[in-house]
C-alpha cells in the first residue's frame, strides 16, 4: 500500500489537476501513481517527518546527521576510509580542510563567528571542538566508515555521500539551507552553500582542479578546459548567470537562480544528476538516457523545469512567466526554432557543419548573435543599453558572447564540431548549454524574465512550452519527431511531442506551476507540483533511482548515483539554485543558495567539484579526486575561502572582506588565481596546458569573459555605464583589456612567457595577475577595500600587500615557496597552504578572524587562540610541533611547521602577563637594573648610605671565608625553616621591635648615622636575591659538589655576593649592624656560635654574613 504521507500527497495532485480536460488528467493521473509508487513513496516518507529524521542504510553504513544551531553548514566527503569531523561553534563560522596522503589539516578558530570542518584520508582523523552557540558537526565515512553530524542550531545544513555501499543522508533542520553532493567513480562531490550572496564553482581536468570562488553582491565565475576540460563561467550579480561548455562528450549546463531559482541536471552513460530545492521558489528538475525516467516536481510560485537527453533522450523546456525565452539548437540535420514572444525575450542558435543558426527576436533590448567555424559565421547583434557580444572560433570552434539586460553576460565556446548556444532572456537571467558529439545543451532560466531552451542531436526533441502573457510555443521535428503544442486556460501551457514513438505530456495546473511529461523508449517523465512553491523530482538511470524528498517551509534534499554513486544536492534558502551535468561518469552541479548565489560544478574523468557556501554570506566546500582534494574556506559575514590540491598542490582562496573574492587553481605547477575586490566584481582565471583562462567583469552588474585555445583570441569591447573588458592570448598572445567606467576592471593574462597586467582606478578595483613557467603576477590595487595577490610557480614568489579596512590576502607556493600574508585590517584573514616544507604563517589580528592550515606529509597546523572567546588545540604529527600562542582580545597567531620546523609565535597585547608573572618580571628586573646604577638616597633622607663593594684583594676574602665553607653552605640550604618561627607577623611590626631593641648600637659611616629604617626588607625579597646568587653560583651540574669548589668559583661566589649587597643595600647596613656590633670598621673574624643564633633576626643568613666579612673589612678599613 501507498504510505499515508505519499497517498495525501498524490490525492492532493490529483485532485489539484482535476478540472483539466479527461485527457489530460487520465494520462497524468496515471503517470503520477506510477511514478510516486515505483520511486517516491518510501522515500518521501523520510524526510516528510515532523521530527525532519531520516535514517537510510545502504550496504550497511549509516549517515546520521542531526543539527542544532541558528545558520551553521557542515559537509564532508571522504574516500577510502577518510573521516571528516567538521565541529563548528559560532553563529557563522566556517573551518575546513583537506588532507592528501597522511596530511591533516586543523583548522581552529574562536571567534565571534568560528566554523571548523576536517577531512582526513588513508586513516588520519581530525578533531576539532568548539564550544559555541551555534555549533555543528558533521563526519562522513566510506568503507564502512561513518558519518556522524551533529548541529545544534535553528538553521543548520547538512550534507554526505557515500559510494560503493555507502550512505547519504541529508538531514536538514533550518530556515535557508543549501546542500549539494556529486559523486564519480567513488568520488564524492559535495557542493554545500548558505548564504544570502555567494557563488561557487569548481572544474578539474585530469587531475587538475579549478575553483573560481567569488563572494560579493556581484560576483562572476569562470572556468574554461580544454582537451577534455572544461569552461564554466559563472557569474553572480544582482541577476546571477550561469554556463558550462564542455567537449568530447562533455556537458554545459548553466543554471540560474535569480528572485525565482532554477534547476536542471544532465546525465550521460547511466548518471543521474539530482537537484532538489525546497524554498518559496525552488525549481527541480531530471534527465534520463536508457530506460531513465526524469521527474520535475514542482512546489512554487514560478517553478521552472527542464531535462535533456542524449541518444534517445528528451529536452522538455516548460516555462510559466510574462518574458519566457526558448531556444534549441542542433546538430547533423537538427533544426533550430526560436520562437519568442514577450516583450523582452532574446533567441539565438548556432551550427556547425551544415548547420543554421536562427535567431528570432522580439522585444525591446533582445540581443542575438551566432558564429560559425569551417563555413561558420560569426553575428553579433546587439539590442540593449549595456548588453556586449562576440565570438571568436579556432578550429570549429565556436564562442558566442550574449548578453540581454541591464547586468547578466553569456558566453560559451566550442571546439571540435561543438556548439555554443547563448540565451538571455530578462533583464537578469541567462542560461545556455553547449553539446558536441551527440551532447546537448540546454539552458535553463527561470525568474521574473526566464528563459528555457534545448537541444537535441540524432533524434532527439526540443519542446520548448511558455505559458504567460505572452507564451511562445514552437515545435522542431528531425527525422520523424513531431511537437504538438497544446495550450489550455488563459495562460495555461499544453504540449506534446513524440519521436519514435516517444510521448511529450505537458501538464500545467496553477497560476504559475508548470508540469510536463516526457518519454523515450518506454521512458516518462513525470511532474507534479503541489503547492504554491514546492518542487520535487526523481531520476533514474540503469536501475537507478533518485529521490528527492523535501520537508519544510524551505528546506532542499536531493541524492544522485552514478554507477552506484551518489549526487546529493541539497540546498535551503528562499532562491536557491542547483544543477548538475555528468559526462562519462563525469558531474557538473551548479549550487546556488542566496537572494543572488551561483553555484556550479564539472567533472571530467573522476573529478570532482565542491561548492559549498555556509553563513549569511560564508561559503565552504570540499572536494576530492584521486588523492586530491578542494577545499572553500570561507569566514567572516561576507568572506570566502577555498583550498584545492593536486598531486601535492595546494589552492587556497582566501577571502576577508564584506564583498570580496579569492580563488586559486593549480594544474601540473599552474595556478590559476581569481582576485576580486569590489562591492560588485568579480575576477577569475584559470590555465590548462599553459593556457588560460581570464572572466573579467567590471560593473554593477556586467560581465564580460572570453577564452581561447590554439592561438585564439577573444576581444570583448563593450560600452555601457558599467562596460568591461577582456582579452586572453595564448601562444604568444596578448590580451589588452581597457575599461573606462565608475567602476572599471582591468586585467590580461598571458601564457608562455607573457604577462597579464590588471590597471583598475576604481572605488572598488580589482587587480589580478596570473604567470605560468617562471611568469610572475603582480597585483597592484588602490581602494578602499582592495585586495592583492600574487601568485608564482616554479619557484617564484607571490607578495600580496593590501592596505584597507577589510583587505584579504592569500599566497600560493609549489615546490619549496613560501607564502606570506599579511593582513591588518578590523576583519582580516588569513591561509597559508604549503607544499613540500613549506610554511604557512598566517597572523591575524582584528575582532573576528580566521585562522587555518593546511600541511601535506606529516606537517601541522595548530591554531591557539586566546580571547574572550579563545579555543586551543594542538595536533601533531610525525614528531612535530606547532605552538601557537596568542594573547589578545581577538588576536590570532599561528604557524605551522613542517620536516622539524618551528613556529614560535610571540604576543604582546595589553595584557601579556599575569600580575604574579609581572612582579616576578619586575623583581628580576630590579636585581638586574640595580647592579648597574648608584645608590640612591630616599627622600626622607639626607645622609648617604651605606654601600658595599667588591673586594679589591679576594685572596684576604678567601682567606677568612674558607674555614667556614661548610656550615655557612649547609645553613643557606636549610635556614629557612629557622627563618619563619622568629619572623614578626608583619616587616612593621618587626621594624618596631627593632626600635627598641637594646643591643643594636649605633652605627655611622662617612659622618652619617645609620638608622634602623636603612634595614627594612621583606623576606621574600631577599630570598629572591639569595636564590638568585645561588642559581648563578651553583649551577645544577655542580651542587654534588659544592664542598670542593675551585679556587675560581669561590671567586665568583665572593664578587656575586658583594653584587648582593649592592642590589639590596639596606639589609646589607643592617646585617653589618647586628652581626659586628663592637667591629662594625674592624677586619672580620670567624663567625662565633651566639652570631648565629642572633643571624635569624636579622632576615639575612648566616653564610652570607660569614661572606661579606672580608668585603667590609676592606670596605671600612
Amino acid at each position: 500500500m501507498v504510505e499515508p504521507t505519499a497517498t495525501s500527497l498524490v490525492a492532493a495532485l490529483i485532485s489539484a489537476l482535476a478540472h483539466f480536460p479527461n485527457s489530460y488528467y487520465a494520462n497524468f493521473e496515471s503517470i503520477i501513481h506510477l511514478q510516486v509508487e515505483r520511486d517516491m513513496l518510501v522515500p518521501l516518507n523520510g524526510f516528510m517527518p515532523t521530527r525532519w529524521t531520516y535514517s537510510a542504510l545502504l550496504f550497511g553504513i549509516e549517515l546520521q546527521v542531526l543539527v542544532y544551531s541558528s545558520q551553521p553548514l557542515f559537509s564532508h566527503i571522504l574516500t577510502s576510509a577518510e573521516e571528516l569531523q567538521v565541529l563548528v561553534y559560532s553563529s557563522q563560522p566556517l573551518f575546513s580542510h583537506i588532507l592528501t596522503s597522511a596530511e591533516e589539516l586543523q583548522v581552529l578558530v574562536y571567534s565571534s563567528q568560528p566554523l571548523f570542518s576536517h577531512i582526513l584520508t588513508s586513516a588520519e582523523e581530525l578533531q576539532v571542538l568548539v564550544y559555541s552557540s551555534q555549533p555543528l558537526f558533521s563526519h562522513i565515512l566510506t568503507s564502512a566508515e561513518e558519518l556522524q553530524v551533529l548541529v545544534y542550531s535553528s538553521q543548520p545544513l547538512f550534507s554526505h555521500i557515500l559510494t560503493s555501499a555507502e550512505e547519504l543522508q541529508v538531514l536538514v533542520y533550518s530556515s535557508q539551507p543549501l546542500f549539494s553532493h556529486i559523486l564519480t567513480s567513488a568520488e564524492e562531490l559535495q557542493v554545500l552553500v548558505y548564504s544570502s550572496q555567494p557563488l561557487f564553482s569548481h572544474i578539474l581536468t585530469s587531475a587538475e582542479e579549478l575553483q573560481v570562488l567569488v563572494y560579493s553582491s556581484q560576483p562572476l565565475f569562470s572556468h574554461i578546459l580544454t582537451s577534455a576540460e572544461e569552461l564554466q563561467v559563472l557569474v553572480y550579480s544582482s541577476q546571477p548567470l550561469f554556463s558550462h561548455i564542455l567537449t568530447s562528450a562533455e556537458e554545459l549546463q548553466v543554471l540560474v537562480y535569480s528572485s525565482q531559482p532554477l534547476f536542471s541536471h544532465i546525465l550521460t552513460s547511466a548518471e543521474e544528476l539530482q537537484v532538489l530545492v525546497y524554498s518559496s521558489q525552488p525549481l527541480f528538475s531530471h534527465i534520463l538516457t536508457s530506460a531513465e525516467e526524469l521527474q520535475v516536481l514542482v512546489y512554487s510560485s514560478q517553478p521552472l523545469f527542464s531535462h535533456i537527453l542524449t541518444s534517445a533522450e528528451e529536452l522538455q523546456v516548460l516555462v510559466y512567466s510574462s518574458q519566457p525565452l526558448f531556444s534549441h539548437i542542433l546538430t547533423s540535420a537538427e533544426e533550430l526554432q526560436v520562437l519568442v514572444y514577450s516583450s523582452q525575450p532574446l533567441f539565438s542558435h548556432i551550427l556547425t557543419s551544415a548547420e543554421e543558426l536562427q535567431v528570432l527576436v522580439y522585444s525591446s533590448q533582445p540581443l542575438f548573435s551566432h558564429i560559425l567555424t569551417s563555413a561558420e559565421e560569426l553575428q553579433v547583434l546587439v539590442y540593449s543599453s549595456q548588453p556586449l557580444f562576440s565570438h571568436i572560433l579556432t578550429s570549429a570552434e565556436e564562442l558566442q558572447v550574449l548578453v540581454y539586460s541591464s547586468q547578466p553576460l553569456f558566453s560559451h565556446i566550442l571546439t571540435s564540431a561543438e556548439e555554443l548556444q547563448v540565451l538571455v532572456y530578462s533583464s537578469q537571467p541567462l542560461f545556455s548549454h553547449i553539446l558536441t558529439s551527440a551532447e546537448e545543451l540546454q539552458v535553463l532560466v527561470y525568474s521574473s524574465q526566464p528563459l528555457f531552451s534545448h537541444i537535441l542531436t540524432s533524434a532527439e526533441e526540443l519542446q520548448v512550452l511558455v505559458y504567460s502573457s505572452q507564451p511562445l510555443f514552437s515545435h522542431i521535428l528531425t527525422s520523424a519527431e513531431e511537437l504538438q503544442v497544446l495550450v489550455y486556460s488563459s495562460q495555461p501551457l499544453f504540449s506534446h511531442i513524440l519521436t519514435s514513438a516517444e510521448e511529450l505530456q505537458v501538464l500545467v495546473y496553477s497560476s504559475q506551476p508548470l508540469f510536463s511529461h516526457i518519454l523515450t523508449s518506454a521512458e516518462e517523465l513525470q511532474v507534479l507540483v503541489y503547492s504554491s512553491q514546492p518542487l520535487f523530482s526523481h531520476i533514474l538511470t540503469s536501475a537507478e533511482e533518485l529521490q528527492v524528498l523535501v520537508y519544510s517551509s524551505q528546506p532542499l534534499f536531493s541524492h544522485i548515483l552514478t554507477s552506484a554513486e551518489e549526487l546529493q544536492v541539497l540546498v535551503y534558502s528562499s532562491q536557491p539554485l542547483f544543477s548538475h551535468i555528468l559526462t562519462s561518469a563525469e558531474e557538473l552541479q551548479v549550487l546556488v543558495y542566496s537572494s543572488q548565489p551561483l553555484f556550479s560544478h564539472i567533472l571530467t574523468s573522476a573529478e570532482e567539484l565542491q561548492v559549498l557556501v555556509y553563513s549569511s554570506q560564508p561559503l565552504f566546500s570540499h572536494i576530492l579526486t584521486s588523492a586530491e582534494e578542494l577545499q572553500v574556506l570561507v569566514y567572516s559575514s561576507q568572506p570566502l575561502f577555498s583550498h584545492i590540491l593536486t598531486s601535492a598542490e595546494e589552492l587556497q582562496v582566501l577571502v576577508y572582506s564584506s564583498q570580496p573574492l579569492f580563488s586559486h587553481i593549480l594544474t601540473s605547477a599552474e595556478e590559476l588565481q581569481v582576485l576580486v575586490y569590489s562591492s560588485q566584481p568579480l575576477f577569475s582565471h584559470i590555465l590548462t596546458s599553459a593556457e588560460e583562462l581570464q572572466v573579467l567583469v567590471y560593473s554593477s552588474q556586467p560581465l564580460f569573459s572570453h577564452i581561447l585555445t590554439s592561438a585564439e583570441e577573444l576581444q570583448v569591447l563593450v560600452y555601457s555605464s558599467q562596460p568591461l573588458f577582456s582579452h586572453i592570448l595564448t601562444s604568444a598572445e596578448e590580451l589588452q583589456v581597457l575599461v573606462y567606467s565608475s567602476q572599471p576592471l582591468f586585467s590580461h593574462i598571458l601564457t608562455s612567457a607573457e604577462e597579464l597586467q590588471v590597471l583598475v582606478y576604481s572605488s572598488q578595483p580589482l587587480f589580478s595577475h596570473i604567470l605560468t613557467s617562471a611568469e610572475e603576477l603582480q597585483v597592484l590595487v588602490y581602494s578602499s577595500q582592495p585586495l592583492f595577490s600574487h601568485i608564482l610557480t616554479s619557484a617564484e614568489e607571490l607578495q600580496v600587500l593590501v592596505y584597507s579596512s577589510q583587505p584579504l590576502f592569500s599566497h600560493i607556493l609549489t615546490s619549496a615557496e613560501e607564502l606570506q600574508v599579511l593582513v591588518y585590517s578590523s576583519q582580516p584573514l588569513f591561509s597559508h597552504i604549503l607544499t613540500s616544507a613549506e610554511e604557512l604563517q598566517v597572523l591575524v589580528y582584528s575582532s573576528q578572524p580566521l585562522f587555518s592550515h593546511i600541511l601535506t606529509s606529516a606537517e601541522e597546523l595548530q591554531v591557539l587562540v586566546y580571547s574572550s572567546q579563545p579555543l586551543f588545540s594542538h595536533i601533531l604529527t610525525s614528531a612535530e610541533e606547532l605552538q601557537v600562542l596568542v594573547y589578545s582580545s581577538q588576536p590570532l597567531f599561528s604557524h605551522i611547521l613542517t620536516s622539524a620546523e618551528e613556529l614560535q609565535v610571540l604576543v604582546y597585547s595589553s595584557q601579556p602577563l599575569t600580575e604574579e608573572e609581572m612582579a616576578k618580571r619586575s623583581r628580576v628586573r630590579a636585581l638586574l637594573t640595580e647592579t648597574a646604577r648608584p645608590e640612591v638616597t630616599p627622600p626622607s633622607q639626607s645622609q648617604p648610605a651605606v654601600v658595599a663593594l667588591p673586594s679589591q684583594q679576594p685572596s684576604s676574602s678567601r682567606r677568612t671565608k674558607r674555614p667556614r665553607t661548610a656550615e655557612p653552605e649547609r645553613v643557606l640550604v636549610d635556614e629557612e625553616p629557622v627563618i619563619q618561627p622568629s619572623l614578626p607577623p608583619s616587616p612593621r611590626p618587626e621594624s618596631s621591635d627593632r626600635t627598641i631593641s637594646c643591643w643594636a648600637p649605633k652605627l655611622s659611616f662617612n659622618d652619617r648615622d645609620i638608622l634602623e629604617t636603612d634595614s627594612v626588607v621583606a623576606e621574600k625579597d631577599h630570598l629572591l636575591a639569595i636564590n638568585l646568587a645561588k642559581s648563578v653560583c651553583l649551577p645544577k651540574d655542580m651542587e654534588h659538589h659544592h664542598k670542593q669548589l675551585t679556587t675560581e668559583l669561590k671567586s665568583i661566589r665572593s664578587a656575586t655576593k658583594s653584587m648582593i649587597l649592592v642590589v639590596r643595600s639596606e639589609p646589607v647596613v643592617e646585617d653589618l649592624t647586628l652581626d659586628q656590633p663592637s667591629e662594625a670598621v674592624a677586619p672580620a673574624e670567624p663567625v662565633l656560635p651566639s652570631e648565629s643564633v642572633a643571624a635569624p633576626e636579622t632576615g639575612l643568613r648566616v653564610d652570607a654574613d660569614a661572606a661579606f666579612d672580608a668585603e667590609i673589612d676592606e670596605l671600612f678599613s
